[in-house]
């Protein structure tokens, strides 16, 4: 311990005491402050280095949903291209469908008229030949009957008037009928002109006779009748077929477009959760961003900061160890010199102690 009398007696040992416990604290400090610094420099790497993987993964991220976005708009183009043709091919073939059964009706509805004309006309015609053959049996049986050849001529009228035949065959049966009557030879008794009814063999000739052209009429209706309903049948099977082929058709697009529309659904969730995740990754990539660079910069500011502090130590360092140097040059050759000198170099000595001293107490008190 040095005492008062040492201190009063040889003041530049005091001083360069003080310089040597300074040379101390600096030397302290700046450990401290390099320990101090390395961790926070390894604390900025970390947080750079976490950064730089959190701004990675939110590109990647952020690129996945755009792709997502792009392919689901896309999809929805397509889909949406697809439902439109689905829905106006749906469209035509419900037209097509209203069209055919509406032409159907009308078919079916021609067909029940001219069939029931035709069975009418069949049914007319067989009974008139049934009629004219039993009538012609009984004129060849008795010629003399009056009644029997009023009746004949009566049914005959009846058939003409009941019968369903076109005024063309109608006018052709009566005027067969009439030469019938004159033509006919003249019988023992002369009925047959009196009566006006043709002999017998009046019913012979001009294409085989009255039944043969009536059963040739008969022949034709039943053949027309026939035909009638084989078209009917045809056309019945076309139209179920075409029935068939149309609404099967119809299924298979509404099908389709069913499909198509919760495919289109799908997408537009899809690409609407994109679309949110997208907003929420590109605000969180950006502050990322901004925390990266806030990072770096806080950090090369601490870096500047603990240049300029170590340079000032070191700069601190120096002029204590030259103030020292010189103090203790002064105390080995001072010993002839004056007091006074003395006690003003020492005094100039714990100035400049005092002045590079107070930058390490600075950084003591930021360090603490």
């Amino acid at each position: 311990m040095v005492t008062a009398d040492k201190v009063n007696t040889n003041p530049i040992a005091k001083v360069i005491q003080l310089i040597s416990e300074l040379q101390a604290k600096v030397i302290a400090d700046g450990e401290a402050e390099e320990k101090a610094y390395k961790d926070y420099f390894e604390w900025c790497d970390d947080a750079a280095r976490e950064k730089q993987q959190e701004i990675k993964t939110l590109s990647g991220e952020k690129e996945e949903l755009a792709a997502t976005i792009e392919k689901a708009t896309a999809t929805i183009e397509e889909l949406s291209t697809k439902i439109e043709e689905l829905a106006g091919k749906i469209s035509v073939d419900e037209a097509d469908l209203k069209a055919a059964g509406e032409i159907r009706e009308k078919e079916h509805a021609n067909f029940v008229v001219v069939e029931a004309d035709l069975a009418d006309g069949v049914d007319a015609l067989g009974r008139a030949i049934n009629i004219l053959s039993k009538h012609a049996s009984l004129l060849q049986a008795n010629k003399k009957d009056n009644a029997k050849l009023m009746d004949f001529k009566e049914g005959m009228d009846a058939i003409l008037n009941a019968a369903a035949l076109s005024l063309h065959d109608k006018k052709k049966l009566q005027s067969m009928l009439q030469e019938g009557q004159q033509s006919a030879s003249e019988d023992e008794f002369g009925l047959d002109s009196v009566m006006g009814a043709p002999a017998p063999d009046a019913y012979k000739g001009h294409s085989g006779g009255i039944v043969d052209v009536l059963q040739d009429m008969l022949d034709k209706a039943e053949d027309q009748l026939a035909e009638a309903r084989k078209e009917e049948m045809t056309a019945k099977h076309e139209y179920d077929m075409l029935k068939q082929s149309i609404s099967d058709a119809l299924k298979f697009a509404k099908e389709d477009k069913a499909d198509a529309e919760k495919q289109m659904a799908a997408a537009e969730e899809e690409k609407a959760v994109a679309e949110g995740d997208l907003d929420v990754t590109t605000k969180d990539l950006a502050d990322a961003e901004e925390t990266y660079k806030n990072i770096g910069a806080e950090c090369m500011t601490q870096a500047q900061a603990h240049d300029v502090s170590k340079q000032s130590r070191e700069e601190e360092l120096k002029a204590l160890a030259e103030a020292k140097k010189i103090l203790q040059t002064m105390t080995g050759g001072a010993q002839n010199q004056a007091y006074s000198f003395l006690q003003t170099a020492a005094s100039i000595a714990l100035c400049t102690c005092c002045a590079l001293a107070a930058p390490s107490k600075a950084r003591a008190v930021d360090a603490a």
